[in-house]
């Protein structure tokens, strides 16, 4: 006895509450791939090489990638976003310390993006001076919507840790 448009009215408004609420990534976007490296390299377009630590077997259990610099060095943010063809708009690199009083946005790095691309569209953020604790990367839209988030802790340590070159 229940009309039959009522499930799909109620789909359609929760769906619409979650998207708003930045619950839900931003439809049609979807973040493909994303990490922290030591190094990036563009070797020809949509193609990149990347350098990071060798990761232990059990790395799939942890909940953040773990990064161990020296003083001094460079950290990259990576991301590979798909997005449909023809659409065209700006993605956000947030780098954010938590520091005693919560999370502290440090710096903010944009780039565009065009849409199609089978892989995503890739692209990458630098950091400079890293400090030792926890961070986080939010990968986000010129509105501010929430496509993903790298959440990764650095320790400095004296000797450089054993690195490997992937390719991306």
């Amino acid at each position: 006895d229940r009309p039959p448009y009522l499930p799909i009215v109620a789909i359609f408004a929760i769906v619409n509450v979650m998207y708003f609420a930045n619950i839900i990534p931003p439809i049609p976007l979807a973040l493909k791939d994303s990490g922290i490296f030591h190094s990036i390299s563009r070797l020809e377009p949509g193609k990149y090489e990347v350098i990071t630590e060798i990761e232990p077997w059990y790395s799939f259990l942890q909940t953040r990638q773990k990064v161990r610099i020296i003083t001094g060095n460079d950290l990259y943010a990576y991301s590979a976003v798909f997005a449909p063809s023809r659409l065209a708009l700006s993605i956000t690199h947030e780098w954010q310390y938590k520091g005693s009083d919560g999370w502290q946005t440090t710096s903010m790095f944009s780039f565009p993006i065009i849409g199609g691309r089978d892989g995503g569209y890739k692209g990458y953020s630098i950091i400079t001076n890293v400090k030792e604790g926890f961070w986080r990367v939010n990968i986000k839209t010129p509105t501010g919507q929430l496509i993903g988030r790298i959440n990764f802790e650095v320790d400095i340590v004296l000797a450089p840790p054993n690195l490997v070159i992937e390719s991306r």
